[in-house]
């Protein structure tokens, strides 16, 4: 019986490891993982920027992804409601007049107040970036939609999730 249950360890640790690595190799570009910031309803906060060099010649918005980790819930001063949701932007930066790119299109819906499912739209998944260009500049900008029966709209969210940027 021991050996049994030291054999589903291992190979539950082997199959962690393997899965770790192919994500690494993937994806070697990444923000690690960051706090969300402080969200009031309403409001669209930009996170910062962060430079993220692809291991192609030109940013392209298909090698671009958004994890979220350890999902939570808004305080309970914000209305709980199955309708709220956050709208999460991945944006690319562009220099001098020009608009910013929008990537890719995070839209979380909530149980309650718990971060729930999540719809995903590619935006643009061309090139991003001036062809030759292997370094992009992301940041996130976020919205927490409000519901009915808010009241909260001076309240900060604190944080309730983290968020990774990563690219190919």
């Amino acid at each position: 019986m021991k050996s049994n249950k030291l054999a589903y360890f291992l190979l539950l640790l082997v199959g962690i490891c393997l899965t770790s690595n192919v994500y690494a190799k993937d994806y070697p570009s990444t923000t690690g993982y960051v706090d969300n910031p402080s969200l009031q309803l309403g409001v669209t906060t930009k996170t910062k920027t962060y430079e993220l060099k692809t291991s192609y010649t030109t940013i392209q918005g298909k090698n671009s992804r958004v994890f979220f980790w350890n999902r939570g819930s808004i305080p309970s001063y914000y209305v709980a409601s199955n309708d709220r949701t956050l709208e999460i932007l991945l944006k690319e930066a562009d220099a001098g007049d020009n608009a910013d790119d929008v990537v890719k299109k995070y839209t979380y819906h909530f149980v309650g107040r718990k971060m729930d499912g999540v719809d995903v739209k590619t935006e643009d998944d061309g090139n991003i970036d001036s062809k030759g260009d292997n370094v992009g500049e992301f940041y996130l900008e976020m919205t927490l939609i409000p519901v009915t029966g808010d009241t909260a709209w001076n309240q900060f969210t604190g944080t309730f999730f983290q968020y990774e940027i990563s690219i190919k």
